[in-house]
């Protein structure tokens, strides 16, 4: 199982790198767990057992499982969504693979591929996600 990293002065915070690494990845997609009582969980990541696991330990640590929320909809950071469980309070995922898009893009003569940019759902007046302010 994968262990959380906590960030340097920051308790509140862990850090779980899921097993994605790539070019777009690079060593693999940061997932966090902030807080406690509940725990909320930001990028879920891939939706990968081994990762997904290593996060639920750490939410079970911390508490419980109050949110998750998405800083874009790529399947690298919203895959393990549905695996995790939990109410989603910010963005959508769109099933969008980065890497997948990339190669098409590249073989299809793009630059860019496609972009789900990031995360947003309800209106701009309605930036609360949890205990989060979504900028």
């Amino acid at each position: 199982m994968l262990t959380a990293s906590t960030a340097p002065g920051h308790p509140e915070i862990s850090r779980l790198v899921a097993p994605n690494p790539g070019p777009l990845t690079l060593g693999g997609t940061n997932s966090y767990v902030v807080g406690r009582d509940p725990a909320y969980v930001i990028d879920p990541g891939p939706d990968e057992v081994e990762h997904i696991a290593g996060l639920r330990a750490e939410v079970d640590r911390r508490g419980g499982l109050g949110g998750v929320l998405l800083t874009h909809s790529h399947a690298d950071h919203a895959g393990g969504v549905a695996q995790l469980g939990g109410e989603l309070l910010w963005g959508e995922p769109s099933g969008i693979d980065e890497a997948g898009a990339m190669t098409a893009a590249l073989e299809a003569g793009i630059d860019e591929p496609p972009n789900s940019g990031p995360a947003t759902n309800g209106p701009a007046s309605a930036r609360r996600a949890g205990p989060f302010t979504v900028i």
